[in-house]
């Protein structure tokens, strides 16, 4: 395989990996929001630990590090994700005016709503988690639990990040060396560290749980539960489409963004036909 050969592949593999990384990644981030809502009202975020910090600022350290990944995928000198600019002629068509902002922030809903359509499963591993730690004799088990909810989140934006980098691979045959230095600004993979230090100096104790074979059980079935949910094809395609008619207002006409839809829909069918037949 030549050299433009692989341009061609790459590019076409950037699709790909927006899509499916596009939920994971969203999805994750607006629950560990949600949990860091829940976390600055523990007694411990302001308590200092090993090293100086504040429990709250290693939480804080992980939005940081959430910022630097976004400006990574806006302003990227390499390996453009969101670039208006290097669109293809026919896909540059379908937009108006739109900057590498709207780009990126049409991408990012794709999140937000996956989020909604999962929440109850999300509700539920929080439940099993907050048991878990109330028979364990965990004193905020409520609080404490958001965290373990996120960090799991985080952990599935990065299998799908790897699993997408994965099949990529056995698709095309380009080394995965060469995936990942296009596409690593994607992964999760830091921010998931930094969540599980944040999570270790707010419960240091957790670690050393030992979980009966019923909570075990349990745990693993929400987490099964979620992530089947979050892959689902149905909903990364209805995510997908629902996006594109909230964000219309990016479209050149209207006519283009029907167009979009129905292109969305072609590559649907073709999916699930895949999947099916497979």
């Amino acid at each position: 395989m030549n050299q433009d050969n692989v341009k061609e592949k790459v590019q076409q593999i950037a699709s790909t990996m927006k899509l499916m990384c596009g939920i994971g990644n969203n999805a994750a981030w607006l629950v560990c929001l949600e949990a860091h809502d829940h976390i600055k009202r523990s007694r411990l975020y302001k308590k200092r630990i090993k090293g100086g910090n504040t429990v709250g600022w290693e939480f804080k350290k992980v939005i940081n590090l959430y910022h630097k990944y976004e400006q990574q995928l806006l302003y990227a000198y390499n390996y453009r994700l969101f670039n208006v600019g290097d669109m293809s002629p026919s896909l540059r068509k379908k937009f108006g005016n739109i900057t590498n902002r709207d780009y990126y922030d049409m991408w990012s809903a794709t999140g937000a709503t996956a989020y909604t359509k999962v929440k109850p499963f999300i509700t539920s591993l929080w439940n099993k988690y907050r048991l878990i730690l109330t028979n364990h004799g965990n004193t905020e088990p409520d609080i404490v639990a958001w965290a373990f909810t996120a960090q799991a989140l985080i952990n599935m934006a990065i299998r799908i990040y790897n699993t997408a980098i994965e099949e990529c691979v056995a698709d095309t045959g380009i080394q995965r060396t060469i995936l990942e230095r296009c596409f690593s600004q994607l992964s999760f993979g830091n921010i998931g560290k930094a969540w599980d230090r944040a999570t270790q100096a707010l419960a240091p104790l957790t670690a050393n749980y030992t979980l009966s074979s019923t909570e075990q059980k349990n745990v693993d079935l929400g987490l099964n539960q979620l992530f089947d949910s979050l892959t689902d094809p149905h909903l990364i395609f209805n995510a997908t489409k629902a996006n594109v008619e909230d964000y219309s207002e990016i479209f050149r006409t209207k006519g283009e963004m029907k167009k979009t839809l129905d292109e969305i829909a072609k590559v649907e069918e073709i999916t699930i036909n895949e999947l099916n037949n497979s």
